[in-house]
């Protein structure tokens, strides 16, 4: 963490930004959830700017959710990150080894998106990874102190087809 802070001191400080965006590959994307778990809801260091979080190769829900009880998914969402999180977007393949879908806690929102073969490494290149900075730098992401919206409820019978249906039984 002490990299990243030295580049926030440098970039976001001393300058007037109103957003920044973290790009976090495998073992990055837990140092940068670690820094905004761990600097609460005033990230100092980020001065004005609201941060949004693309991961991909991400190991916080493979691995550090089911063997580190700090990231559980169930545990609240630490205030650091709920307090001014614009996004954040994980993307993982079907044969990661390593990344894998992140189950956020309650009242945070990650928007996972699986992608193709590739497995751990080239995920720079992929244009899923552009696509998904493009969609952050448009504005087009959902706010991830949102939650997403519920599914419908599922399809039931109406009233009188469910008494025709048990009387014929």
């Amino acid at each position: 963490q002490s990299r990243l802070n030295l580049v926030l001191e440098h970039f976001v400080q001393n300058q007037a930004y109103d957003g920044v965006i973290f790009l976090a590959h495998s073992q990055g994307s837990v140092i940068v959830y670690d820094y905004l778990r761990d600097n609460g809801p005033n990230y100092t260091r980020l001065g004005d700017a609201a941060p949004a979080l693309l991961t991909f190769g991400s190991p916080l829900g493979s691995i550090y959710q089911k063997y580190f009880h700090e990231y559980a998914a169930a545990k609240p969402v630490p205030i650091g990150i709920a307090s001014k999180l614009k996004c954040w977007i994980n993307l993982f393949r079907v044969d990661d080894y390593i990344g894998g879908r992140i189950q956020p806690p309650p009242g945070l929102r990650v928007d996972n998106h699986v992608m193709g073969l590739g497995g751990h490494t080239g995920y720079w290149t992929e244009p899923d990874v552009a696509e998904a900075l493009d969609a952050i730098l448009t504005g087009k992401v959902a706010d991830a102190t949102k939650p997403p919206p519920l599914p419908p409820p599922p399809m039931t019978p109406s009233a009188p087809y469910a008494v025709r249906a048990m009387r014929r039984a």
